[in-house]
């Protein structure tokens, strides 16, 4: 387990260098960008008849009981919000590199038109990582409604719920208790071996011996992602995540802030967006135990390291180094 979980750590990390090497050139940032909103969309449009019908099939197979909230193709629904929630920060940077080209566009219709398409697409990823079962039609109504509106004034004048998704309980639908039980014996577990851990992917074979009597059933997963890490990895796994999330950081807050080009302070707000999000949603799930999530976030985050760094606007009037002789 500890050679196939330390295989795709090194996998992890060729992508995103291979991300970042790809993604100097702004097409193909914006082409992995598309990638992945478009893989967020066909999760959307897959997941919706089997949540408007309350079915419990993926792919024509039965993974239990309906939970009433969108999953899409995933078996644990907040393995899906953590790849919805990636997608959302792609679309929010867009929204935002499009509203600050807007802003400097005289015509209302380009404005509308460039502003348009990234607000309702965020919207409806939105609606699809906030839904659940019992507000089924209200959100259908607001995306319906929505549609019309947007799609309306584009005719016109160019053309001619909420946090609590991230609150529900995962599909092992395990209580607070359950999870303080948990948590705290993996504190005894790490305390056994606290410098290098149990080994990478053996949380299902050593938590075991420190499982709680009142906490039944087998646990794979210790529900938190640090902890896990923490559990696994020890001190030394944790403070080598930590250091390549900090230095990642250290890159992309100055390029958000002072790099010349627009699209590069999007990508780098897009990456540290979808860091914050899923580093949030770690502290109590397992979401990027599944490699689609992984690779998402790789993605995102090498490809915005991969944008050229924070370099200064040219000085008006400036003529720059005369060429030599």
């Amino acid at each position: 387990r500890s050679l196939a979980s330390g295989q795709l750590w090194a996998a992890m990390a060729a992508l995103g260098l291979a991300a970042a090497l790809v993604a100097r050139r702004r097409l193909h940032r914006r082409l992995l960008g598309a990638c992945l909103v478009a893989a967020a969309l066909a999760q959307c449009i897959y997941g919706a008849r089997a949540w408007m019908a309350g079915s419990s099939a993926i792919w024509g197979l039965d993974v239990g009981e309906p939970t009433g909230r969108f999953r899409g193709t995933f078996v644990n629904p907040d393995h899906y919000a953590v790849f919805l929630e990636i997608a959302l920060a792609v679309a929010f940077a867009w929204c935002w590199w499009a509203l600050s080209r807007a802003s400097r566009t005289a015509s209302l219709e380009s404005r509308l038109l460039l502003a348009a398409p990234p607000l309702t697409l965020w919207l409806l990823l939105f609606a699809c990582l906030a839904a659940r079962g019992v507000h089924r039609r209200k959100v259908l109504l607001g995306i319906t409604g929505l549609g019309v509106i947007l799609g309306a004034a584009v005719v016109v004048l160019g053309f001619g719920r909420g946090f609590d998704r991230l609150l529900g309980t995962s599909v092992a639908d395990v209580t607070y208790s359950s999870r303080k039980a948990v948590y705290e014996a993996c504190v005894e577990l790490w305390l056994r071996s606290p410098w290098t851990g149990s080994g990478l992917g053996t949380f299902r074979d050593a938590f075991p011996a420190v499982q709680p009597a009142e906490v039944g059933g087998l646990w794979t997963r210790a529900h938190s992602g640090p902890l896990e890490l923490l559990v696994t990895g020890g001190l030394l796994g944790l403070v080598l995540v930590t250091v390549a999330v900090a230095v990642s950081l250290a890159r992309l807050l100055p390029q958000q802030r002072r790099s010349y080009r627009s699209e590069n302070r999007a990508a780098a707000l897009a990456a540290i967006g979808a860091l914050t999000a899923v580093l949030v949603h770690e502290m109590v799930d397992f979401g990027l135990s599944l490699p689609a999530n992984a690779t998402a976030l790789v993605l995102v985050v090498g490809a915005a390291l991969g944008a050229p760094g924070p370099r200064s606007r040219p000085a008006a009037g400036s003529q720059g180094p005369r060429p030599s002789p």
